[in-house]
């Protein structure tokens, strides 16, 4: 009874997400194409013009800018800008044969340019999703990439063949990641989740130390700090399903207040407490949690604290919040899956449950915004454009309603389990009186 819950615990890190906005990409995309290739500045003066992007700008007069510039500019005269604009098309998931500067870069043949930008819409690909053209890229890379983005691509290598389910292959690319190399700590945190889809526990510890002696500075980026906790997170998780309970409330206690992992790192915490014996101590911590969210780990502390009474030999509770487990859990399945928040709300919910997902959508709705307010379009472009908000909305609730039935199923599976050990309990009264 004591572990019954751990293996659903433990996979909550190991998770990788299916959602994707390609239809909304397709739109946006064509109507840039079609803008970039009719539209024409007002202005001649092409010899100001800034064709540099920053990772996230959007701004399309700025494209339009940048590409009648490049009209009148030779590719040895300006590889920089040549680079920067057609990165930021495929950012953009234009598609290369749409691009006729990428043409004009390859023919000038230079290997050590092209090299580079095979890996940067290598690079591009894989962040969209695109993992068949981001293989592809990958391949056409040669000896002339600079030391750096070499052990990135052997990161990205890693990375795809881990989301297409190779893990041989990905493991392979991954463990030639150098210990110098700045990309050094996400693989090691990517071989520790290969190593726990095989249960090698030992293994995937040892993984999860190297990353984080890696990430520990005096300083560290937001990037570092999420990454941080989320080895933390897994390395706790794997420590209790070894049971190594005091290693493991170790691991969980060094995860940031702050970061949204917080309430799933004091569920192990609690877990922790109840493989130690500390009853008296893991019972507040699941009343907490259950006080401070509503999510996922609410539906967790909810089944477990009656267990922590059971265990306790405090019988009377220990029915009462099984029944209320009961009671709550049938209610919070009756919830209607198939209403959605509205647009806001919707966002706002993945903002929290999952923050990168939200950040993808928001982008997109921007960069729509952009188009409306930058563009001149036609009323069949302005229909497209309605066409990609409305389709970044159907991939989050597509993703909602995967989320809200992947939670039925634990539900109904909590519950049979709660009915189990509330006839557990009735059986041995039994036997008692008898």
């Amino acid at each position: 009874m004591k572990y019954r819950f751990l293996i659903i615990l433990l996979l909550v890190p190991l998770e990788l997400s299916a959602v994707n906005f390609k239809t909304a990409d397709s739109y946006i995309a064509n109507i840039l194409v079609q803008k970039l290739d009719a539209q024409a500045l007002s202005t001649t003066d092409v010899s100001s013009v800034n064709c540099f992007f920053t990772n996230n700008e959007v701004n399309f007069v700025k494209l339009i800018a940048c590409k009648n510039y490049l009209k009148e500019t030779y590719v040895t005269d300006d590889i920089d800008s040549y680079l920067s604009y057609i990165n930021q098309l495929v950012s953009l998931r234009v598609k290369i044969t749409q691009i006729p500067e990428y043409s004009k870069v390859l023919s000038a043949e230079y290997d050590e340019v092209n090299s580079k930008l095979y890996f940067d819409i290598a690079k591009a690909s894989y962040q969209l999703g695109d993992y068949e053209q981001a293989l592809s890229f990958l391949k056409k890379i040669d000896d002339t990439l600079d030391e750096d983005s070499v052990y990135h691509a052997l990161l990205i290598y890693g990375l795809v063949y881990f989301e297409k389910g190779n893990l041989k292959k990905a493991k392979y690319y991954l463990s030639r990641i150098n210990t110098v190399s700045n990309y050094y700590k996400y693989s090691q945190y990517n071989l520790a989740l290969i190593s726990m889809r095989s249960s090698w526990w030992s293994e995937a510890e040892e993984h999860l130390r190297q990353a984080v002696n890696v990430i520990r500075s005096p300083v560290l980026t937001k990037e570092d700090e999420q990454l941080l906790d989320r080895a933390y997170l897994t390395l706790g998780y794997s420590q209790i399903n070894r049971k190594g309970f005091r290693d493991a409330k170790n691991s969980f206690e060094k995860i940031s207040l702050n970061s949204h992992l917080k309430y799933r790192a004091l569920l192990g915490i609690a877990m922790c407490e109840i493989g130690l014996g500390n009853l008296s101590k893991a019972a507040p911590v699941l009343k907490f949690i259950m006080n401070k969210t509503n999510k996922d780990e609410y539906i967790d502390a909810l089944v477990i604290l009656p267990q922590v009474y059971h265990h306790a030999d405090n019988i009377k509770l220990s029915v009462d919040y099984y029944n209320q487990a009961i009671d709550k859990l049938s209610r919070y399945n009756d919830k209607d899956s198939k209403s959605y928040p509205k647009t806001d709300e919707l966002i706002g919910y993945f903002r929290s449950v999952e923050p990168w997902l939200s950040y993808e959508a928001e982008r997109r709705m921007l960069i729509v915004a952009d188009i409306n307010n930058s563009l001149t379009l036609t009323n069949k472009q302005k229909d497209n454009s309605e066409k990609a908000k409305r389709a970044v909305i159907s991939e989050l609730k597509n993703h909602y309603s995967y989320l809200n039935n992947k939670m039925a199923t634990k539900i109904n599976d909590y519950i049979k389990q709660v009915k189990y050990s509330l006839a557990v309990i009735y059986d041995e009264s039994v036997a008692v009186n008898e």
